[in-house]
């Protein structure tokens, strides 16, 4: 279990039969993502929250609470369509 006021800059970590689960929160609203980064399979519990997004320790990519990359470090152009599962 977790409250809430757990939730402030940084993610927590839960495991859920064998689902690995990141919750943050992300703006006004709590999120739920797959606790792996699809660029490197990092852990996302790891990292911190930004601007609402979380961001991946390994190589700082971010995503929102929907699950989508919102930010890639350095990178110029379309960032990759990648998302990350959302749960309820």
């Amino acid at each position: 279990m977790a409250r809430s006021s757990d939730l402030r800059k940084r993610p927590l970590a839960l495991t859920i039969e064998g689902v690995p689960l990141v919750i943050f929160r992300s703006g006004d609203e709590i999120s739920c993502l797959t606790d792996r980064c699809p660029h490197r399979s990092a852990p996302l519990s790891g990292g911190t929250v930004v601007d609402g997004a979380i961001q991946c320790p390994y190589h700082g990519w971010r995503y929102n609470g929907a699950g989508q990359c919102v930010a890639v470090p350095g990178h110029l152009g379309d960032l990759p369509r990648s998302f990350i599962p959302r749960h309820a």
